[in-house]
């Protein structure tokens, strides 16, 4: 018989490659941008589907000022781990 470990999809863990965390490393405010990816990630893979401006405006009430979440927005879209679209922020894993 096999161990498995199940659990609900709220507590599904959220997995990391190393690569991408390598990537987010070497930006100009690393703490700033792995803390917004991961608010992306945790909202894209938990959260209610949102347009994009309503999950920036989440972001914004949990503590990132507007200037600071545009700025840092942009890093990850440069990097192409996150895309925007009218309907949603889609997060990627990995950059493509």
């Amino acid at each position: 018989m096999e161990n498995l470990i199940t659990y609900d999809n709220t507590e599904e863990p959220m997995f990391f490659y190393p690569k991408t965390l390598e990537l987010l490393y070497t930006t100009e405010k690393p703490t700033d941008v792995v803390a917004l990816y991961i608010m992306y990630y945790a909202k894209s893979k938990w959260g209610e589907q949102k347009t994009a401006k309503e999950m920036d405006n989440e972001i914004i009430k949990e503590g990132f000022s507007k200037s600071k979440l545009l700025k840092t927005k942009k890093i990850l879209l440069d990097l192409h781990l996150i895309e925007e679209y009218d309907d949603c922020t889609c997060v990627h894993l990995f950059p493509y």
